[in-house]
């Protein structure tokens, strides 16, 4: 891994999660809080590139990349 300096927007991230509210609208299933945990995570790294469905897809290959 390298050791260039990140971008990621921690706020940002905490932003998005707090955004959850098991009280008014319950957390869904796993698999839909994991997407969307990686999708805050992607916005939180880059909000315009990683927004929406095709950020997001966008950020899932970016994602691949780097794990594989």
């Amino acid at each position: 891994m390298g050791k260039e300096k990140s971008n990621f927007n921690i706020e940002k991230f905490k932003e998005y999660v707090n955004t959850y509210d098991p009280h008014k609208h319950g957390l869904g299933s796993d698999v839909t809080i994991i997407k969307d945990m990686v999708y805050g995570l992607g916005i939180a790294l880059d909000e315009k590139k990683y927004s929406m469905a095709d950020g997001f897809r966008r950020f899932i290959k970016h994602l691949v990349d780097i794990i594989l």
